[in-house]
């Protein structure tokens, strides 16, 4: 923002309002020689500031600071939500698939119902949308009963039951022989899939409840600084091994899970938080046996078996070792 530059600093006129006694019109006659910047909604908050915090247009510059503040509190106290709609989406086959269809016979026929459109229900049933039924002893080799790019779906009739087939998207009939068809056709299923719309973040652990009804889901992902943190890197040994030459690694967070590995030695350690042992050889000898500590942090090990070497504590001189850990 610019301040207001002016000659004569806090200099007005005064017009009289002509009919009004004692009323007068006020200007500036400070002869700016810089502007400055008006002080007004647009300078102060813009609306379109004020919906990127989430806030009305009738939001003060306050409110904005307001929610400021809970940075200045710490990020990893707040709360987050990941705003979500789940729908169900009808999806096709790529893969074609093909089923013989009976037209009549003592034991079995084939009843087709078949539709332009279907109807997909809030919890994923599909339908036919106004379905046609056809009885198959009227199809003929002449293709009478056309089904190409339909939703199709067949009953098959016996003397003991009657099996109702799902939904399925038709690429056509064609004539076999005598009383049978054959219906190529594409699997038709409905996926409950998840749009993500973004992340919320309060500082109240209730803030979004699954109650909230506004169309969408909010799943909670708990605290901000709560997360899961990785941390991946490598050292190069110096070849200095024992309890007064151990191995030392810091990160930024308390790590719970460590592994190290050279390139392409055989040797590895892994370590979760709390391990006072472990073992660095495949074989499982004791010559690999390392002590850990704990401090924070920092993890450090050495090798604390007689006659042990640089390599089995993992720090041969000049190899390269990779770790990698989880907090």
């Amino acid at each position: 923002m610019q301040d207001r530059v002016s000659l004569y600093p806090g200099r007005v006129k005064l017009t009289p309002v002509a009919g009004q006694a004692n009323t007068y019109d006020l200007t500036r006659a400070d002869q700016p020689t810089q502007e400055g910047t008006p002080l007004n909604k647009a300078s102060l908050l813009k609306d379109t500031t004020a919906s990127a915090f989430g806030l009305g247009t009738d939001a003060v510059p306050d409110d904005a600071l307001h929610l400021l503040s809970r940075f200045q509190r710490g990020l990893g106290n707040e709360y987050i939500w990941a705003k979500e709609q789940w729908n169900w989406e009808v999806v096709k086959s790529n893969s074609t698939y093909s089923l013989i269809l009976v037209q009549s016979g003592n034991t079995n026929r084939t009843y087709v119902r078949y539709s332009d459109d279907i109807i997909l229900d809030s919890d994923g049933n599909i339908s036919l949308a106004e379905p046609i039924t056809q009885i198959y002893p009227t199809y003929n080799s002449a293709g009478s009963l056309q089904l190409d790019n339909k939703y199709v779906q067949l009953s098959s009739f016996s003397y003991a039951d009657a099996e109702v087939h799902p939904v399925r998207f038709s690429d056509g009939v064609t004539f076999v022989s005598g009383n049978t068809y054959r219906l190529t056709y594409r699997i038709v299923d409905a996926l409950h899939r998840r749009t993500l719309f973004g992340y919320v973040n309060s500082p109240s652990p209730d803030a979004y409840p699954p109650a909230v009804s506004d169309g969408y889901t909010y799943n909670p992902l708990g605290q901000l600084g709560d997360k899961v943190r990785i941390a991946t890197g490598s050292y190069t040994g110096t070849g200095t091994y024992g309890s007064s030459n151990p191995n030392s690694l810091t990160f930024s967070f308390p790590p719970e899970f460590l592994v190290v590995s050279p390139n392409q030695e055989p040797y590895r350690l892994f370590l979760v938080r709390g391990m006072t042992k472990s073992n660095t050889s495949p074989t499982g000898g004791s010559g690999g046996n390392v002590a850990v500590a704990w401090d924070g942090s920092t993890v450090s090990w050495y090798g604390d078996s007689t006659g042990g070497e640089a390599y089995l504590q993992l720090n041969r001189r000049g190899t390269p070792y990779f770790y990698f850990a989880i907090g």
